[in-house]
């Protein structure tokens, strides 16, 4: 008998019988961890809407909203963004309704049907010569350009709800429920896009469908809206993503499409998981 195996025959039972966990393969957090564990954005985002709601709920009077400011109207080029645009067809009659309730109180500008839309992510203004940092040239738009239909339609159709009415202290939207899709398509745009985006905030999918256009209060307002918190406005499928141009001298310009870009039209993408916690090498 060697002496090594002579040395561990005489070591005690127990020893032998605990296993050496230095030896044993870790597990990555990203397998470890349960489905819940997972980032549930509709659950996340039907939380926003409700806080928003409810601090609506707590105001005591409304402000003017109107996006239409010498701030936005003195700019020396046309506005670029990236959404989806709200088809008319699919607005049903409780959209009618609810336009005609909103379009009897003085102070609520309504946006036009063919105006709706659900912002992705704004890409800036294009200018000859930029002067600040959400200014860019024609020619960074068409870089842009060039390169976004890989990121964007990499992801599949997917359905949208309009989802009930909802209000800031400013202005009238509707809730989107879309199984997180947008924000999954903004959070992809980010590494893409011509400025970088302000990330203090979450994304929240919203159409606005109205701003208020003096202080008034706002107790008036929600009685108006209440009857239609839990309203279905309208459902449609999502099969495309636009690149729009806005003229910023017009309060709702035609949207002029720059680039459309079809989803599905390269590789499927599914199911999304959070970036892993382990470094790529305790991966393999």
């Amino acid at each position: 008998m060697s002496a090594d195996v002579e040395e561990r025959a005489q070591e005690p039972e127990a020893a032998l019988a605990t296993p050496d966990r230095s030896r044993r393969p870790r597990i990555p957090n990203w397998i470890r961890h349960p489905l819940w564990w997972m980032p549930d954005i509709p659950a996340e985002q039907q939380r926003s809407f409700d806080r928003i709601w409810n601090r609506f709920e707590t105001i005591a009077m409304i402000e003017d909203g109107r996006h239409d400011t010498d701030a936005w109207t003195s700019r020396a080029g046309d506005f670029i963004l990236c959404c989806v645009k709200i088809p008319r067809e699919a607005l049903g009659p409780e959209y009618e309704d609810l336009r005609e309730t909103l379009g009897a109180a003085t102070p609520v500008r309504l946006h036009p049907p063919e105006f709706l839309h659900i912002t992705v992510q704004e890409i800036g203004f294009v200018v000859d010569k930029p002067s600040s940092r959400d200014e860019f040239t024609a020619a960074r738009l068409d870089e842009f350009l060039g390169y976004i239909d890989g990121p964007i339609g990499d992801f599949n159709p997917f359905t949208i709800e309009l989802a009930g009415i909802n209000s800031f202290s400013d202005a009238a939207f509707f809730n989107i429920r879309d199984n997180g899709w947008l924000s999954r398509i903004h959070f992809r745009m980010r590494d893409f896009v011509i400025i970088p985006p302000n990330k203090h905030f979450p994304y929240l999918p919203i159409t606005t469908i109205a701003n208020y256009t003096e202080s008034a209060p706002a107790a008036d307002l929600r009685e108006l809206l209440i009857p239609f918190r839990d309203t279905s406005f309208g459902t449609f499928q999502v099969e495309e993503i636009d690149i729009l141009r806005l003229n910023v001298r017009e309060p709702y310009p035609e949207l002029r499409i720059e680039r459309t870009i079809k989803l599905g039209t390269h590789r499927i993408e599914a199911p999304v998981r959070p970036l892993p916690i382990d470094p790529l090498e305790d991966r393999i």
